[in-house]
């Protein structure tokens, strides 16, 4: 018995020293939560808690929850610390109500079904899943077959716009909005914005044919200029600047 006690007295520590890094983490971060919208406030609050745990190594403190036939703190992400105090009350603790977090499973349950209706609209069948489908250039002349995955259950039109150009992401959106008439479905359209293109090339031994041979254990060697290498080298360079250098200072920082 005494034993058990003192398991259970290890636990109720570890919870509570779980419980006050979560709430110093958020003070730490109070800069940062001023800039966010009232609105995303509990959100962002439970995402820092969520982190805060995530930088423990939790394994043996799930076991030992599991064990005792308590929530091991899985599948909580949505209210994380909600879900950690509701441990910390079975186990004896009580809290005053303004230091209950608000951001409990009922209420994540339904911001995350008000959020995903925001982004992804309605579904005529709660049970499936949404639908999104990624338009490329045949859509732009095919009304038939944006009607027909209308009716079975496309709920988001995606254009990369990483391909094609203005002239065909509209007739594909002409399309789309004729179906979405004439069906009477609802149908969101995602225009997916194209950032920078990493690419690499080659700058010293096969720079001419921009190809070069590589075998088992050569070295490959990664730098913005050729300068100080031998012909035969081989020499990559991202057309990203200052990469390279990003990645020298991740790697002291790593080793200091």
């Amino acid at each position: 018995m005494k034993n058990e006690n003192q398991k259970l007295i290890a636990l109720e520590q570890k919870l509570a020293d779980l419980d006050e890094a979560m709430t110093s983490a958020v003070e730490k971060r109070q800069k940062q939560l001023d800039l966010i919208d009232s609105s995303q406030l509990c959100a962002a609050k439970n995402l820092i808690h969520y982190l805060s745990l995530r930088s423990e190594d939790v394994r043996d403190l799930q076991t030992s929850l599991h064990e005792l036939g308590l929530s091991s703190l899985a599948s909580s992400e949505s209210h994380i610390r909600r879900q950690l105090q509701a441990i910390r009350e079975r186990l004896g603790k009580k809290y005053n109500d303004g230091e209950i977090s608000l951001c409990s499973h009922d209420w994540s349950k339904k911001d995350i079904k008000d959020k995903s209706t925001l982004l992804f609209g309605t579904k005529e069948n709660s049970s499936l899943p949404y639908i999104m489908v990624t338009f490329d250039i045949s859509f732009a002349d095919n009304y038939a077959l944006i009607k027909n995955l209308l009716l079975n259950g496309m709920n988001i039109a995606r254009i990369n716009c990483a391909h094609d150009d203005e002239t065909t992401w509209a007739r594909m959106i002409q399309k789309l909005r004729k179906a979405v008439i004439k069906t009477g479905k609802s149908c969101k359209i995602y225009m997916d914005l194209a950032g920078p293109k990493i690419r690499t090339r080659i700058l010293n031994k096969g720079a001419k044919k921009g190809k070069v041979k590589v075998k088992e254990g050569q070295i490959i060697w990664l730098a913005e200029n050729n300068t100080g290498f031998d012909k035969d080298d081989i020499v990559i360079c991202p057309n990203e600047t200052g990469i390279i250098g990003l990645l020298k200072k991740r790697r002291q920082s790593i080793y200091r």
